[in-house]
């Protein structure tokens, strides 16, 4: 009897070790920053604009310009918000039904919007296009594991034997606007440290300006 009461008791300790100390914990708290930031594309369907507080989107299915999709209450993201969670850094191209009057109708209309991490939610966010300057640059952006992991390199560079000087600078524009260690503005010149395979491929540091 007495080893009967001594197993139940070892095993009540041992519930209650696993529940109040999880010895993977830190290392369970860093996988989520480990993964690469990605892009989604989602049409909004039928009834995804149900789930709108405007009453004039769940009525009439559509946004328009009176009722915007970048409202900060009851636009756009307050829908994608209840549907999906993201990662740092991930951009979701949504595309949604847009009234544009009489003539034209209702037409399909895209807008990209960026999970912000403090915030665990996701928010309209422009994406940016990204030319080759000589201008100062005003950021300083080195390239992780992540990111070139995010752009289907199976090595940390951009394997020049995939990859044209063209698909590095996609690349990397598309890099740029998923990072998260600086906000962007149109007309910030970046300058972007990366390596390619073999090594000085393609010329790096290169400095990139953005623009809408």
């Amino acid at each position: 009897m007495k080893n009967y009461f001594k197993s139940i008791f070892l095993g009540l300790f041992v519930l209650i070790g696993a529940f109040s100390c999880d010895p993977l914990k830190d290392i369970r708290d860093q996988i989520g920053n480990g993964v690469a930031p990605t892009i989604i594309d989602y049409e909004l369907l039928e009834g995804d604009y149900e789930l709108s507080c405007n009453p004039n989107v769940v009525r009439f299915g559509s946004f328009s310009d009176q009722n915007l999709p970048q409202d900060d209450t009851c636009g756009l993201a307050q829908i994608i918000n209840q549907k999906f969670f993201g990662t740092d850094g991930d951009i979701m191209n949504a595309t949604y039904k847009f009234y544009t009057g009489p003539i034209r109708g209702t037409v399909d209309t895209v807008s990209a919007l960026k999970w912000k991490s403090e915030y665990n939610a996701w928010e309209i966010s422009p994406v940016y296009t990204f030319t080759v300057t000589e201008d100062a640059h005003v950021h300083e952006y080195t390239l992780t594991d992540a990111d070139y992991a995010s752009q289907g390199e199976s090595y940390p560079n951009f394997d020049s034997r995939g990859n044209t000087q063209e698909d590095v600078d996609q690349k990397i524009a598309n890099i740029l606007n998923s990072q998260t260690e600086f906000e962007i503005k149109e007309g910030d010149v970046v300058k972007v440290n990366y390596a390619t395979y073999p090594a000085n491929t393609y010329p790096s540091p290169r400095n990139y300006k953005a623009s809408l």
